[in-house]
């Protein structure tokens, strides 16, 4: 008998072909949580002056949902759509895809933000580490997939990612959920607070396939621990962008073996618009320099204007202040080792207002 195997990842599964994924429509709608705009950037309005933004498929009618998952079979009982459940779903993905009408030829992404769900006790939580990848392919096979055959057996591995990020989901846990929605009817009445967006930063930006990509996090395995991400509720007039990977290998959400489903997930990568722009500006100001860049822990700064006045402020890709100090000498150091690996930018501004900021790798 030919045997089928997935990959996805960093993991592999091996699955025989004749494990067979019946259609998972034993669900019911969990909670409506209403409108999250400030997720909700598919204008492309820039949340910083270096015009990063995250973009979404979610329209600013939909309305965020949690579905959980219902069955009479006992096995198959429990846990979520959009997250760990009972089928044994073993990550989530939802497709991006790219208008080069919009989005300008060399844009980067720099990272991906995930709304998580959790209501008291229920929902993400845990203590494993998720890995985030980036995959390309499109909307009819899913993620890229490599096939090699030896003999009998045939191989399908999902091909290598072109970004990967990973989290402590200790760490995510620990976060105090917020509300960005205005919550609506729902039975039973989640309280405000239900969100966890989190951001996953690369250590490096990369180039947007002009195709589109696929955004995949890959679900705990550890008894205990559950991820659980929200989505936009089922709407048939619109395009599915989620997939699950499963006995089957990568399914649609719409998939009749699958959900059934026309949604999307809450997994919105942050792009950057003018990376070649920052480069210009950093040769327009010889007088500000950062080095080593990248670096892990200590970074040099040189900045010939320096005043008893002058000061220092790293943000992240949202403009999220996330270190500020002065200075007044040409040259000191800054330990930034507590900060985590990503693309971070640094802004100098003297006594007289005049700001000079460039763009800093942290490995």
């Amino acid at each position: 008998m030919f045997k089928i195997y997935f990959s996805i990842c960093f993991s592999i599964l091996f699955i025989p072909v004749n494990a067979q994924q019946i259609g998972k429509q034993n669900f019911v709608l969990k909670n409506n949580l209403g409108n999250t705009y400030s997720y909700r950037t598919n204008n492309h309005n820039s949340v910083n002056t270096l015009a990063c933004d995250t973009i979404t498929t979610l329209t600013m009618e939909d309305t965020l949902t949690l579905y959980a998952v219902t069955s009479t079979v006992t096995t198959l009982n429990g846990g979520y759509v959009t997250g760990n459940n009972h089928y044994g779903d073993s990550a989530l993905a939802t497709f991006i895809p790219i208008d080069t009408s919009i989005i300008p030829v060399g844009a980067q992404m720099t990272g991906v933000i995930a709304v998580f769900y959790r209501y008291n006790n229920l929902g993400t939580n845990g203590t494993q580490t998720l890995n985030l990848a980036v995959f390309t392919g499109d909307t009819i096979h899913g993620p890229t997939t490599i096939t090699t055959t030896t003999g009998t057996v045939t191989v399908v591995y999902t091909a290598p990612p072109i970004a990967t990020a990973t989290a402590s989901l200790a760490t995510i846990s620990a976060i105090t959920p917020t509300n960005n929605a205005v919550p609506n009817a729902a039975a039973p009445a989640p309280p405000s607070d239900y969100e966890i967006p989190y951001l996953f930063n690369f250590a490096s930006p990369v180039t947007i396939p002009d195709s589109g990509f696929f955004i995949s996090l890959q679900l705990p395995t550890t008894v205990g621990d559950t991820v659980v991400l929200l989505c936009s509720r089922n709407d048939s007039s619109h395009v599915n962008y989620a997939w699950d990977f499963g006995a089957n290998g990568w399914r649609a959400f719409s998939n009749s073996n699958d959900w059934g489903l026309q949604t999307s997930l809450t997994l919105f990568p942050v792009i950057c618009y003018s990376p070649v722009g920052i480069e210009q500006f950093e040769i327009e100001n010889p007088e500000f320099k950062l080095y080593p860049n990248p670096t892990k822990d200590i970074l040099n700064i040189e900045y010939l204007m320096a005043h008893e006045k002058t000061i220092l402020i790293i943000t992240d890709v949202l403009g999220n202040i996330i270190k500020q100090t002065a200075f007044s000498i040409q040259h000191s150091t800054l330990n930034i080792s507590e900060l985590n690996a990503g693309v971070y930018f640094v802004t100098v501004t003297d006594d007289k207002n005049n700001k000079t900021t460039k763009k800093l790798v942290i490995e």
